[in-house]
């Protein structure tokens, strides 16, 4: 998912579930953080936009008009999914240092994405290939402090701990690889990524 296809997602989402906030979790979040032409290969593969809209009242009309089997996917190729703050496993205190961004499409609801780091963490938990393809890909663009991103992944909950071990000590392998204890962290003081269109 380009970033584009996200600012308008976001938007229809605020048009037809007719709500001026939600929150964002999962692969696509990472536009709250990283400039669009950063997010390409591992980062980009992603179509779908989880979006924690389960307990709003117009999921229904949200999942017809933009869900995986709707016209809108068939024609765009990008979805949204409608999950719950229990799909997926992330670090203790996430929602506290959630991001809050809006997209250049008026009128746009305010998306509370999470802080970078628990992103990865939350696929380092789950620990596919796809998810350490995705978090090798933010070590090597130095988006992400790796001593922090262990940190995190020992607050990560509902997950047992062998892979927690497992994946922190991947983390601690990636380091190694990249021949850097610490990546420098580009823009470490930016205000949350500006979602403007793409060039």
């Amino acid at each position: 998912m380009n970033r584009d296809e996200f600012n308008n997602l976001v938007w229809l989402i605020g048009q037809v579930a007719e709500i001026q906030e939600f929150e964002v979790i999962g692969s696509n979040a990472i536009h709250a953080h990283l400039p669009a032409e950063k997010i390409t290969g591992p980062l980009a593969v992603s179509a779908d936009l989880d979006a924690l809209l389960d307990r709003i009242r117009k999921w229904d009309s949200v999942l017809r008009s933009l869900g995986p089997l709707s016209t809108y996917a068939k024609e765009k190729h990008v979805w949204v999914d409608i999950v719950s703050e229990h799909t997926a496993p992330y670090p203790a205190g996430w929602r506290d240092r959630q991001v809050p961004i809006r997209v250049p499409l008026e009128p746009s609801p305010v998306v509370w994405c999470p802080d970078l780091t628990d992103i990865a963490a939350a696929k380092m938990g789950a620990f596919r290939p796809q998810d350490k393809a995705f978090v090798a890909e933010l070590l090597r663009i130095g988006e992400l402090d790796p001593d922090l991103l262990i940190e995190r992944i020992g607050l990560v909950e509902r997950v047992d701990q062998a892979t927690l071990d497992k994946a922190a000590e991947w983390v601690r392998e990636q380091r190694v690889a990249f021949g850097r204890s610490t990546p420098v962290i580009e823009g470490a003081d930016r205000t949350p990524a500006d979602c403007g269109p793409t060039a």
